[in-house]
């Protein structure tokens, strides 16, 4: 199919929570859309079914997992595709912030701090020991230690942030305040090579490996995807791209 960038486009994940899976056909079905493709690999092989690369839905961020080539799409029906280095802000009024590097991801490293919102679930597993804030309705409720082989509840109206024991040590942390107002706030560590912003974007879905930059064959395999189920393996396939004419591709080949 090819598919005017003027046209209504959005990303979709099931019922908007990582691990919920569905038929194909329920998905087409339920959406009403005229057409569909499946986006993002995933984690077909575990009990806990999560995407590879970023999803955006409705301008949320509903997993955030950086160097996967993507695809961004804004309210305006602009395309952009890079590979994005995605960073969340927890920011305060008074001008604090808190990085989050990842978003509803398994990663809680010692150096790290990773989001989790409602769409992960109602809880996390704590997999190392390490700091939990939580954030109900746009503002800090609790800030306290969490020990590996412990579960954490994520508020409806809210998130968490796991945060790795190097990370508050760090000597420019500030240690998060009971009753402060906060916001998220999405932003690029660094610029990408492409020129994929954020500003603007409704939805985002990723894939790999990239097949075609610029009008040229890409001959060389993305960290990650070097795998015969990503590269020689005779299976279904799906694939996005963007024309010369700045028409959006959908391709599906049994």
């Amino acid at each position: 199919n090819t598919v005017n960038p003027r046209d209504q486009m959005k990303s979709a994940m099931v019922d908007n929570t990582l691990g919920h899976t569905a038929p194909f056909s329920r998905i087409t079905k339920d959406s009403g859309a005229a057409a569909v493709i499946n986006g993002n690999f995933f984690a077909a092989y575990s009990s806990f079914k999560v995407p590879i690369g970023h999803v955006m839905v409705d301008g949320e961020f509903l997993y955030g997992n950086s160097g996967v080539s993507s695809l961004g799409i804004t309210a305006d029906g602009q395309l952009r595709i890079g590979r994005p280095a995605l960073f969340t802000r927890i920011k305060s009024a008074g001008g604090t912030a808190w990085a989050a590097y990842e978003v509803n991801t398994a990663s809680q490293t010692a150096l790290g701090c990773t989001l989790y919102t409602p769409a992960y679930g109602k809880s996390v597993a704590i997999k190392a020991d390490g700091s939990l804030l939580t954030v109900r309705d746009g503002v800090i409720t609790e800030f306290r230690a969490v020990s590996a082989g412990t579960a954490a509840a994520i508020p409806a109206g809210g998130f968490v942030a796991f945060m790795g024991p190097q990370y508050t040590s760090a000597h420019y942390f500030r240690t998060p305040a009971v009753g402060t107002a906060v916001e998220l706030e999405y932003y690029l560590h660094r610029e990408d090579d492409e020129g994929f912003t954020l500003d603007g974007l409704e939805s985002v879905i990723s894939g790999a490996p990239r097949l075609v930059q610029d009008g040229v064959i890409v001959t060389t395999l993305e960290p990650g995807f070097t795998e015969a189920r990503f590269t020689t393996s005779s299976t279904p396939r799906t694939a996005v791209g963007v024309n010369a004419q700045g028409k959006l591709l959908l391709v599906s080949v049994p």
